[in-house]
C-alpha cells in the first residue's frame, strides 16, 4: 500500500524502488501470460486479462466452469456443480433408476419416484414390489400412484392423504379391456344411442322402455309403422288395430319383409287377435278362439256339443274320432286305440220271433222258431236260414224242442248240421215209441262274426 509523507505525524512516505517495480512488472507480465502472449508495444493487455475474470457479483461465466461437489442432500448455499445436481436428483429417484425405499409408504413426505418391496400401506397390502410416484400438495394434502412390478404391471392405484390422514387405495382401470369392481358408473346414454358409447344400468332400462320391456309398453298410434320387436300399446283412436278400443300389442319381426302382431283387447274378456304381413304387407286380423269364447258359443248352439277333458276326473288327452275303412267310426285318445263306438248303425237290432244283434266288435247274434214241427221228419233234416248271413261264419246253433203235455211228449230232441254263413240244417224225433204225427215248436240260437 502506498502512503505520502506525515511530517506531523512522523509518516515516512513509501519508496519506490527499481526491485519493487520489477517484482511488480513480473507479476503484471505472469499475469498477462497466463492468458495472453506478452507484447510490449500494447498498453491494453492487462485490462484484457481482467475482462476475462469473473466478478463476485453475478459473474457470467462461459466455457467449461467448475466448482467443488456439494453434498446431494445439502441445502446450503454452495455452489453446486452437475454432479451435486445428478446426485440430489437420485435422492428422488429423478434421473435415474428411481430411489429404494423401506419400511411405510405413509412416512414419504417429498417428491420423488420411489420404489419397493414388503412396504407397509402398499395397495392390496401386497408384499409385491411397487413403484410409487408421491407428490406432495403441501404439509396436510399430498398424493400417491402406484404401479405393480411384472405380471401385474398394468394394475394402477391410487390415493390421496387429507389433513396428513391416508385415504384407500383406489385401483384405476384400463382402457383396455378394464375388469371393474365394486360398483363402477358411467354418463347415461341416450335410450335410442346406437354408438360404442358405454351404457350404464339406466340407460339400459331407457333402452328396453322404447320397446315396452321392463315398463310400461311403448306407446304406438299406427300399428302398421311399428318396425322393431317390442310391446306397444294403442288407444281404441289408434290407426290399424283390430277393433275400436285400447288393445295391448306384441310385434315381432323376421326380417325386413315378414312381421307378426299379437294384439289383445283391453275389454271384452280379452279377445285375441293374430295377423301378419307378406312381402312387406300387413294381412288382415284374424281372432283366436280362447276357451272362454269357446264355452260361450257352445252354450249358443242349441243343442249339447260333446266338450273334452270338462268332466270330473278327466285328463287333457286329445281325442280322436272318426270314420274308418272298415265304415266304423272309431275313437283314438292320445295313441290309444279305443276301437268302434257303439252307434245304431254299427249295433242293428232286428226283435221278433226271429231277429238279430250286430255288435260293434262284428259279433252277431241271431235266434228264430219253427212254429210247428212233426214227428218223426220223414225227411230227414230241415233248412233253416239265418235272418242275416254271417260275413265271416258262423261259430255255432244251438236248438231246443217245445216238450209240453199237450203233444204229449216228454223226450224231444233237436240235432244241427250242415252249419253254413247263412243257414243250417236241422232235425228233431222222440224215443217214445210209435209212429204217429205229433206237432211241437222248436227255438234256436246263431252266433258268429
Amino acid at each position: 500500500m502506498f502512503v505520502e509523507e506525515d511530517v506531523a505525524a512522523g509518516r515516512q512516505p513509501t519508496v519506490i524502488t527499481a526491485e519493487f517495480l520489477n517484482d511488480l512488472q513480473e507479476e503484471i507480465c505472469n499475469a498477462i501470460t497466463a492468458y495472453l502472449a506478452l507484447d510490449g508495444a500494447s498498453r491494453t493487455q492487462l485490462r484484457q486479462v481482467l475482462a476475462l475474470k469473473a466478478n463476485l457479483l453475478s459473474p457470467a461465466l462461459s466455457g467449461t466452469p467448475t466448482a467443488p461437489t456439494a453434498a446431494g442432500d445439502a441445502a446450503t448455499t454452495q455452489i453446486a456443480n452437475m454432479a451435486a445436481v445428478r446426485g440430489a436428483m437420485a435422492l428422488f429417484g429423478l434421473g435415474q433408476v428411481s430411489r429404494q425405499v423401506t419400511g411405510d409408504l405413509n412416512d414419504l413426505d417429498k417428491n420423488g419416484f420411489y420404489m419397493g418391496q414388503s412396504l407397509a400401506n402398499a395397495p392390496l397390502n401386497s408384499t409385491a414390489w411397487f413403484y410409487v410416484l408421491h407428490q406432495r400438495h403441501n404439509a396436510s394434502y399430498a398424493s400417491q400412484t402406484a404401479w405393480m412390478f411384472g405380471l401385474n404391471a398394468t394394475r394402477v392405484f391410487f390415493r390421496q392423504s387429507s389433513s396428513g390422514v391416508w385415504g384407500a387405495w383406489v385401483e384405476n382401470a384400463l382402457l383396455d379391456s378394464p375388469a371393474f369392481a365394486g360398483m363402477p358408473t358411467a354418463p347415461t346414454a341416450a335410450a335410442d344411442a346406437q354408438t360404442a358409447q358405454l351404457a350404464n344400468m339406466a340407460a339400459v332400462r331407457g333402452a328396453m322402455a322404447l320397446f315396452g320391456v321392463g315398463n310400461i309398453s311403448a306407446a304406438a298410434t299406427d300399428l302398421n309403422e311399428i318396425t322393431l320387436n317390442g310391446m306397444y300399446k294403442a288407444a281404441g283412436t289408434a290407426l290399424n288395430t283390430p277393433l275400436a278400443q285400447p288393445v295391448t300389442v306384441w310385434h315381432q319381426r323376421y326380417d325386413g319383409n315378414f312381421s307378426a302382431q299379437i294384439a289383445v283387447s283391453y275389454s271384452d274378456g280379452g279377445r285375441l287377435f293374430v295377423r301378419r304381413t307378406s312381402a312387406g304387407t300387413w294381412q288382415a286380423w284374424q281372432e283366436i278362439a280362447t276357451s272362454a269364447a269357446v264355452a260361450l258359443k257352445q252354450d249358443a248352439l242349441g243343442y249339447t256339443p260333446v266338450r273334452q277333458g270338462t268332466g270330473v276326473g278327466q285328463t287333457t288327452n286329445t281325442i280322436h274320432i272318426g270314420y274308418s275303412a272298415e265304415g266304423k267310426i272309431k275313437a283314438t285318445v292320445g295313441v290309444t286305440d279305443f276301437g268302434p263306438i257303439w252307434t245304431g248303425s254299427h249295433a242293428q237290432l232286428l226283435t221278433g220271433a226271429n231277429g238279430y244283434q250286430k255288435l260293434p266288435s262284428g259279433l252277431i247274434i241271431q235266434w228264430g222258431t219253427i212254429a210247428t214241427a212233426t214227428r218223426p221228419m220223414e225227411s230227414g233234416f230241415g233248412t233253416q236260414t239265418f235272418s242275416v248271413a254271417f260275413p265271416t261264419a258262423c261259430a255255432g246253433v244251438v236248438a231246443q224242442a217245445n216238450s209240453d203235455a199237450a203233444v204229449g211228449l216228454h223226450d224231444l230232441f233237436t240235432q244241427v248240421g250242415s252249419i253254413s254263413q247263412s243257414s243250417f240244417m236241422l232235425g228233431t224225433d222222440s224215443n217214445t215209441s210209435g209212429t204217429d204225427p205229433r206237432t211241437f215248436g222248436v227255438r234256436w240260437f246263431a252266433i258268429g262274426y
